[in-house]
């Protein structure tokens, strides 16, 4: 039995999902519960209590985002006692698709720019969500975004990711949460996952690809470091990468404003943007 001030909570684990800097996860199914909110099943993040303030501080700004569908959902959190230790445990909405990382090795080639789009839509929308609020996420990486997969009607499977891993997350309230500022260290990130979703592997996985950082991080000239992309990419593909990865971050393009660019437009048309 597990209990915290708002409702009554038991669960069972299931499996062992994976290990994080600030916590291991499980999935876990739902035996009792007095809130109608909680799913059967969840992720559940935990560590002791005595090193949890990551990931409390994870569940604060998970609820103040509350609301975005590209966001990671948080349904509380509570304390059990495991093996004699008082654990605190976050529980998390259960990514059924695992994360993009795993997608990526799974299909072990590269998206298509359609596919890419639609998924680039999704992060933005949710990274636009997180700064207006008033965070830079501070870890947007493959094995931070989850995946969700839904049966259509005709069978197919549907696709849609979500950011998640908050522990990094801090506020800017030095900033101007509109602003690029220090939020332009989640625009690059997201440029990077892009740049691994349209190649199929990472800008950063090989002594080749080390000269795109080297000329990135001599200044030079982002058109130069864009040549050493493959010759597949779209022009819309390769631009849109420039505005995100230019080494001046106060150069680097807003989330609001990417997704008025055509690489996302082209696919899905301007209104896509207004959803």
């Amino acid at each position: 039995m597990i209990m915290n001030k708002a409702s009554i909570l038991e669960w069972e684990k299931l499996r062992f999902l994976g290990e994080g800097l600030w916590g291991s996860v499980y999935l876990a199914k739902i035996v009792s519960h007095s809130s109608s909110s909680i799913p059967s099943y969840v992720a559940l993040k935990l560590a002791d209590a005595n090193s949890s303030s990551t990931l409390q501080l994870e569940k604060t700004i998970l609820d103040d985002l509350k609301g975005c569908p590209q966001i990671v959902q948080c349904f509380g959190c509570a304390f059990s006692v495991e093996n004699g230790k008082l654990v605190y445990n976050l529980l998390l909405e259960y990514a059924n698709g695992g994360t993009l990382e795993q997608l990526m090795e799974v299909s072990g080639d590269r998206m298509q720019e359609f596919e890419v789009s639609k998924f680039t839509y999704m992060l933005l929308k949710g990274l636009c969500h997180v700064h207006h609020k008033g965070y830079v996420h501070g870890d947007i990486k493959p094995d931070n975004i989850l995946v969700f997969v839904t049966k259509q009607e005709d069978g197919e499977d549907e696709y849609s990711l979500k950011i998640a891993d908050f522990g990094l997350a801090k506020s800017t309230s030095c900033d101007n949460a509109g602003e690029v500022g220090i939020v332009g260290v989640d625009i690059w990130a997201l440029g990077s996952v892009v740049a691994e979703m349209l190649v199929g592997k990472s800008l950063w996985c090989s002594n080749v690809q080390l000269d795109v950082m080297l000329l990135i991080m001599c200044k030079e000239s982002v058109d130069k470091w864009l040549e050493i992309l493959p010759e597949f990419l779209s022009r819309e593909a390769k631009d849109f990468l420039r505005r995100c990865m230019t080494m001046n971050k106060n150069d680097r393009w807003t989330g609001d404003r990417l997704l008025r660019h055509p690489f996302i437009t082209q696919f899905h048309g301007t209104s896509l943007c207004e959803i």
